[in-house]
């Protein structure tokens, strides 16, 4: 990444996108709805002249976009007309264009430090934000209830510093640390997932993760030293990593039919029905050491 200096300078920047470049959708013949914005600034400059500079940049994106679904609308009201016999508390099946929104935000913000004329600190955090609506799992055959949507957020931050010892010796040290939230909720929370196949598939998503929670520590130390012909370099590297994963799978059930005659009738396939128990969670951590020398 830049790093400010003793002028102070910026930069703005935008694009925009919508569907007139955009190529007719296959399914319908037709241009789908899109509308893309995306802009930012960045700016650096001195704190402190000739010890103390920053740097920081922030963008946005902001994308308005569709999918299709296609199942037929004979089918869909088939299908409602059954869930609303059966008291189904769910959202209703839907076919043809759904909203795809995606949402995010970048920041990055660095202090460079000069200790003294031999000693160097850093310090640098970033952040990224992302939302979306329906981003997994739905289209085609698919509904829009079939599907999760996405709210994600990573943050980390990290420190070096670079000191002199000698005109032939430096020696490097950095240290970070990230976090990331990664939820994806299904649009469905009340279930089951139903998949009647050839024509629709509904309900709670059960084929992926919900949430991933990761965090991420690492420790860096270099050494250089220039002796005659040879450089020698030594290190070592210390990084921990820990996840969280929630998948829940088909702990709302899942239901399996051959075709629309079954489902109305209300047979589903032989092992037709799914349902799993127990942990939802898995934790698992991590450590890794590595340690290099060479010449």
């Amino acid at each position: 990444t830049k790093s400010g200096t003793n002028g102070t300078h910026g930069d703005g920047y935008g694009y925009f996108r919508d569907k007139r470049l955009n190529a007719d959708n296959a399914m319908t013949d037709t241009r789908l709805p899109m509308n893309q914005k995306q802009y930012g600034a960045s700016v650096g400059g001195p704190v402190a002249r000739n010890r103390t500079f920053y740097f920081s940049n922030v963008e946005q994106k902001r994308l308005d976009q569709t999918g299709i679904v296609t199942v037929s609308q004979d089918h869909v009201n088939a299908i409602n007309a059954q869930l609303s016999s059966l008291g189904y508390p769910g959202a209703n099946v839907t076919t043809g264009l759904y909203s795809n929104p995606v949402d995010s935000t970048n920041f990055l913000g660095k202090l460079d430090h000069q200790l003294a004329g031999s000693d160097q600190l850093g310090v640098r955090y970033s952040m990224y934000e992302v939302t979306a609506r329906n981003s997994r799992g739905a289209g085609g055959t698919n509904t829009p209830s079939a599907a999760a949507d996405l709210d994600n957020a990573d943050h980390s931050i990290a420190f070096s510093n670079t000191l002199t010892l000698t005109p032939r010796t430096v020696n490097e040290t950095r240290f970070q640390f990230a976090s990331g939230d990664l939820k994806a909720p299904p649009t469905d929370p009340i279930g089951p997932a139903v998949s009647i196949a050839g024509v629709a598939a509904f309900g709670t998503l059960s084929g992926s993760p919900t949430r991933r929670l990761n965090r991420m520590m690492q420790v860096v130390d270099n050494i250089s030293h220039q002796a005659g012909e040879h450089a020698l370099r030594a290190g070592i590297d210390f990084l921990v990593n820990s996840d969280r994963i929630t998948y829940p799978r088909s702990v709302r059930g899942a239901y399996t039919f051959s075709n629309l005659a079954s489902f109305l009738a209300g047979t589903y396939n032989n092992s037709g029905f799914t349902q799993t128990f127990g942990v939802t969670e898995v934790a698992q951590t991590n450590p890794n050491l590595g340690i290099y020398a060479q010449d």
